[in-house]
């Protein structure tokens, strides 16, 4: 991918990756090959705010977990939610964000064919 069409793409979903890996994702998107060019732009890439809304109203049925593809989870978290009152609920208001992040970042990693060890490290620095 050229240097212009990585920048656009870029400005365009920054907002949809961890703040920490748009270094990273520059870096990515520039060495991955035509092949693979046109799966990344054709690719829907989860919105952080509307799974943060999504657990907002919905998120006691785990339907924000069903929403970024955490399948499983989002069965766990409803049988949590069940048995603990909705405990889970909260705690996913401050952690839903992030979790949409990291999996399209993931995604964006399965499309380019790079292991999930390679991802980088999401921890904030203070």
């Amino acid at each position: 991918m050229n240097q212009s069409t990585a920048n656009m793409f870029i400005s365009i979903t920054s907002d949809k990756f961890p703040s920490n890996s748009l270094f990273l994702l520059r870096e990515l998107l520039l060495n991955i090959g035509p092949e693979n060019e046109g799966r990344i732009m054709t690719t829907t890439f989860k919105d952080p705010m509307t799974a943060f809304i999504l657990s907002i109203f919905l998120g006691f049925f785990g339907v924000d977990r069903f929403f970024i593809g955490q399948i499983g989870l989002g069965f766990v978290k409803l049988i949590c939610n069940l048995l603990f009152l909705g405990l889970w609920t909260i705690i996913d208001w401050f952690l839903i964000i992030n979790a949409t992040r990291t999996r399209n970042l993931k995604l964006l990693h399965e499309i380019c064919q790079y292991p999930q060890e390679n991802l980088p490290t999401l921890t904030q620095n203070n």
